[in-house]
């Protein structure tokens, strides 16, 4: 291991961590549970080290599944141990490897961490980096199977939905939700003045957390995902985690209520069979109607959702054509645009977004399925 890449890594975590409102000594005990997992888990099994390989893993876009496929492996272990206390530090790592996945994430979809005091510039793809998946999902790794549990799978689907762009099919509106997610969080964080004096707050009078309400709208959709399986449906709200067998690809889940294993099934083109995924990422999240579609339905009730559509359009388009005719990323112009936005004219918007969102939320049925069955649902 190079102390250098621990040392870039880990205090860009502990900022970010930090800025999300929490204390040093709790970001100090984050940032050992990461260094805990590295040491225990990541080297053992891959005869690497974590900090060595992730940075260039954060460019190949490859940091986040392998993180999920540890955390799949660490899950196994503390799902099989009857120890309470040895479970209980198992279930620690586990929490700290979340959140961690979380700052990761952040700075994969950005290709690159901003060069700042807080973070660190990473390096451009480079060839030849091992695909960690291939580690903890074989058969000789710790278990023959990995286990995530319900927080894990909230948060992996929270990241999903967190990335995703839907446009209706008139193109009228326009749902980036990393643009949402960038807009809800600053007005938390730097805005709150803002909306006391232009005396936005709750029905109940109180100073509106966005930040807050946009992570339980997400988490409200993620909790409905429906997983067909041999005992009916069950909401992943119903789901105390799920288990992915290795050497048979196929996939259970455990409910809550008995801690039953049941068999995952998933729809194919020649009907329901069970459910096979080498991974967690190989498990779709599939809307049953097409996004485009209930846009449409829903256009005439989404003006505020419109007017932040024309706004984002008309803003990215001339900076666009300024920069020399560059389009950028979707995520670099994402962040261009929540870095200058017009607060005077977003801030009354949201309390009013909120709503329509609400409208979409309860129009979105997602299920789980099978990549290999490549749906074309979506």
């Amino acid at each position: 291991m190079t102390d250098n890449n621990t040392d870039r890594i880990l205090p860009g975590f502990r900022e970010w961590w930090l800025r999300e409102g929490y204390t040093s000594r709790s970001a100090d005990s984050y940032c050992s549970g990461i260094w805990r997992a590295n040491k225990e888990f990541f080297e053992p099994t891959c005869r690497k080290d974590m900090f060595d390989e992730l940075t260039t893993a954060i460019a190949r876009g490859t940091a986040v599944d392998w993180l999920t496929a540890l955390i799949g492996t660490i899950g196994a272990k503390a799902a099989d141990t009857t120890d309470p206390a040895a479970r209980k530090g198992l279930q620690d790592i586990l929490c700290h490897l979340r959140k961690f996945i979380g700052y990761i994430a952040e700075a994969q979809d950005n290709a690159a961490l901003p060069e700042t005091a807080e973070y660190v510039r990473l390096p451009e793809p480079a060839p030849g980096v091992p695909d960690f998946n291939s580690y903890f999902m074989a058969d000789s790794v710790v278990r023959n199977h990995a286990y995530f549990d319900h927080d894990t799978l909230v948060n992996d689907f929270s990241r999903r939905i967190r990335s995703l762009a839907c446009e209706s099919g008139s193109g009228n509106v326009f749902v980036p939700m990393r643009i949402l997610d960038m807009l809800f969080a600053e007005a938390t964080r730097s805005h709150r003045n803002l909306f006391r004096s232009m005396g936005i707050r709750t029905a109940v009078g109180r100073q509106f957390d966005f930040k807050r309400w946009y992570a339980a709208w997400v988490r409200r959709i993620v909790e409905n995902v429906i997983f067909h399986t041999t005992k009916g449906d069950y909401r992943l709200s119903e789901l105390e985690g799920l288990k992915i067998e290795r050497s048979t690809r196929r996939v259970w889940v455990v409910d809550k209520k008995d801690r039953r294993t049941i068999p995952v099934l998933s729809e194919g083109p020649s009907g329901i069979a069970p459910m096979e995924a080498d991974e967690l990422r190989s498990i779709r999240l599939v809307p049953s109607e097409r996004m485009e579609k209930m846009l449409d339905s829903l256009e005439s009730a989404l003006v505020i959702m419109r007017m932040l559509t024309d706004d984002i359009r008309k803003a990215v388009n001339a900076h666009t054509a300024s920069d020399s005719g560059r389009p950028g990323t979707p995520g670099a112009l994402y962040g261009w645009y929540c870095s200058q936005v017009d607060w005077n004219f977003i801030a009354p918007l949201l309390p009013h977004l909120c709503t329509e969102l609400n409208y979409i939320a309860a129009a979105t049925r997602l299920t789980a399925m099978s990549a290999a069955h490549n749906l074309k649902k979506h």
